[in-house]
């Protein structure tokens, strides 16, 4: 092999490698990939981010790595302060994917800074699924359709909110209210917030409002602010009927937290050396997940994903080099309701067999995603 370049060189190389994975989509976006397994990841190649973009520009930094930090900032707290820091001063809107090649890298660093980046944690078990990963990445990221999403419930008189159940960051408002900061949306996405809500006794029957949802965003395609404001009713009776059916959409989300919570859990106490525990948690979700009354595709998902958790969970072995990695990016996945890419099977399907998969198995894949991993799946065969 030739020797190595001198630093100056190595720098211009750097350079090129971010100018080569450069993306243009139709907000004028420009996507930067830095690679360096050997540096302390998120601050290597940022010489080739300088080019000036557009003001309404989708940014973002692709991290790939099949590695651990070993150079400068190695500690992923610090690593996760420092860019959540640099993030917070900037002045542009950045978002954050990690890709983690392999067995070596750290699972836990990685979904940590895509946590912080607001982006997407990848894992690539094998090479022919990383040019899969990159494509569902830049698939969404051309799909963006809303921006700065917020949504906020205000109660009304007699109404107290208990709780919200979902990944992201929630605060308190006036009136006992809570914001939810939902962040970028791309299209065909969907959003399942569950909030709790306890009602006050009331001896009238009939509609009663319970609170106002109020959904503000940024309109990519229009280049507009929007505000849509929803009154929230239901039905007040004195009786509960025999017989009643829970929604079953309520019912299908609640599971879907149930598998993401236990996934965290899981994972939390499996990093402390306990898995025994870490295999308990996982069964009390299975058995939750298994007991809910709703069937089809979405429920078969969750109950693979935490059956291959337990089958990863058998050693400490195992779990370093194969479990912690499903576990964050599948946990995240169903928090977010978000594709982290680990199958591509779909793209390879006939008709058939398409709707057999959709019957057993659950994706938050869009078109874009889907078509773009499909155009990568095509490019990398030949």
């Amino acid at each position: 092999p030739p020797p190595p370049p001198p630093p100056q060189q190595q720098q211009q190389q750097s350079v090129m490698l971010n100018r080569s994975f450069q993306r243009r989509n139709r907000s004028g976006a420009q996507h930067f990939a830095a690679s360096n397994p050997t540096k302390s990841p998120f601050f290597v190649g940022r010489a080739g981010t300088a080019e000036d973009v557009e003001e309404d520009a989708v940014r973002s930094v692709f991290l790939f790595t099949d590695g651990l930090a070993n150079d400068g900032i190695t500690q992923t707290s610090e690593l996760v302060a420092k860019l959540g820091q640099l993030l917070d001063e900037s002045s542009k809107r950045v978002r954050v994917y990690t890709f983690g090649f392999g067995d070596d890298h750290s699972a836990d660093m990685l979904g940590k800074l895509a946590l912080v980046g607001a982006g997407t944690y990848y894992y690539m078990e094998r090479e022919d699924s990383i040019p899969t990963a990159f494509a569902d990445a830049l698939g969404g990221l051309l799909s963006v359709a809303a921006q700065n999403v917020k949504v906020e419930f205000t109660p009304g008189p007699g109404v107290t909110v208990s709780g919200v159940h979902c990944g992201y960051t929630v605060g308190d408002t006036d009136g006992g209210g809570r914001s939810i900061a939902v962040g970028d949306m791309f299209s065909e996405e969907t959003k399942d917030l569950i909030v709790d809500v306890e009602l006050g006794e009331r001896e009238e029957e009939g509609d009663v409002s319970i609170g106002t949802l109020v959904v503000s965003y940024l309109d990519v395609v229009g280049a507009s602010l929007e505000r849509t404001e929803v009154d929230c009713r239901v039905k007040r009776v004195k009786q509960v009927p025999e017989g009643r059916v829970a929604n079953e959409g309520v019912v299908m989300h609640k599971a879907r937290m149930e598998t993401a919570a236990g996934l965290a859990d899981a994972r939390k106490a499996a990093e402390e050396g306990r898995y025994e525990e870490a295999r308990a948690r996982l069964k009390m979700s299975l058995a939750r997940v298994d007991a809910t009354c709703v069937e089809g595709g979405m429920k078969c998902q969750l109950q693979a994903d935490l059956k291959e958790a337990m089958e990863n969970m058998v050693d400490r072995g195992t779990y370093m080099t194969k479990g912690s990695k499903l576990m964050w990016a599948k946990g995240n996945a169903h928090m977010q309701q978000r594709c982290c890419a680990l199958s591509d099977d779909e793209e390879d399907e006939d008709e058939e067999a398409a709707v057999k998969r959709k019957a057993t198995t659950y994706s938050y894949a869009n078109s874009a995603q889907k078509s773009m991993r499909a155009k990568a799946k095509s490019i990398s065969s030949r």
